[in-house]
């Protein structure tokens, strides 16, 4: 069964991620607030999202790579184009961002009411 993987954030950290799953061939959709590093990251086969809810939609794991918590919380949580908005049941949020404790319970608590097998991870690097 071939895996598909998002990745949210495509600083040094998104990127090299994205990277190394291309190069294991996994299907990876990718998407950054700032458009020119998707389509940078397009460019060595990644495929561009629109949102982080379309990149959200079509994968089974999605990590987040995100400069801070205000922005975890904007990219997941947006009720039109968050992540959340387009989890997957059975799908796992891993979110790899430096951010509070509370944020982690915070985004837990909204996975796990999402229900269907969803799940959350906290993973600061």
């Amino acid at each position: 069964m071939e895996m598909h993987v998002g990745v949210i954030g495509l600083g040094t950290m998104g990127k090299t991620l994205t990277e190394s799953l291309i190069a294991e061939e996994h299907a990876v959709a990718v998407w950054d607030r700032h458009p020119e590093k998707v389509a940078t990251t397009g460019m060595i086969g990644a495929s561009p999202s629109v949102s982080a809810r379309q990149v959200a939609e079509v994968s089974d794991i999605v990590f987040l790579a995100l400069p801070n918590a205000d922005a975890v919380r904007e990219v997941v949580l947006d009720p039109e184009v968050g992540v959340l908005a387009g989890l997957r049941a059975g799908s796992i949020l891993i979110d790899m961002s430096t951010a509070s404790p509370d944020l982690a319970v915070e985004l837990s608590d909204a996975v796990t009411a999402r229900g269907e097998g969803r799940r959350y991870v906290d993973a600061p690097v």
